[in-house]
């Protein structure tokens, strides 16, 4: 079994996805309560850790259900292999707050508090603009889709095994469609 999810073309985004993690990070703890707001260690080691493993989980066993016998020799499309990495960041959550318990009263923005979630709107302008080589595009989504969007990304961080990816791959196409101008 080893061998079917040791390496996987999509495994050289994941130092990608480590310096957007770490700009990320950055970013939240200038905002309201965001200096509670901490990344697991090592979430990206490439041998054992918890986003890694749980990516190549995920990837062999769509792969294996998508594509039957033939899945060591068949590719996915950018738009699932996305998809699967917000899956594995829902079930390993790399993001976390760590208010400390004397903290009574904080101020704490919804990025700081949804960081996981959030995160992903970032991932997707960041791959977005790497799939299409152009940096003059900007993600722009309407303000009430995002917010239902955040919602929905909540409601699988919660629930992460009814996330289905190929479904969430079409919704990522359609976003890239539509808001990626």
């Amino acid at each position: 079994m080893e061998q079917d999810i040791s390496s996987f073309g999509s495994d050289t985004w994941f130092p990608h996805i480590e310096s957007l993690f770490l700009a990320y990070l950055t970013n939240i703890q200038h905002r309201p309560g965001g200096r509670f707001v901490c990344l697991k260690k090592p979430i990206l080691d490439v041998k054992n850790g918890p986003l890694v493993k749980t990516y190549h989980e995920l990837a062999a066993r769509f792969k294996k259900e998508m594509f039957g016998e033939k899945s060591k020799d068949s590719f996915m499309d950018h738009h699932k292999i996305a998809a699967l990495y917000i899956k594995a960041i829902l079930i390993t959550q790399p993001f976390f707050n760590d208010r400390p318990a004397e903290t009574k009263i904080y101020e704490i923005s919804w990025r700081s508090r949804l960081a996981n979630e959030y995160f992903i709107i970032v991932y997707l302008s960041a791959i977005f603009k790497a799939w299409n080589g152009d940096c003059n595009k900007k993600l722009i989504i309407p303000q009430n889709y995002k917010r239902n969007l955040i919602k929905l990304f909540h409601h699988y961080l919660c629930t992460p095994q009814k996330l289905d990816v190929a479904s969430l791959a079409n919704t990522i196409y359609l976003i890239e469609q539509i808001y990626f101008r």
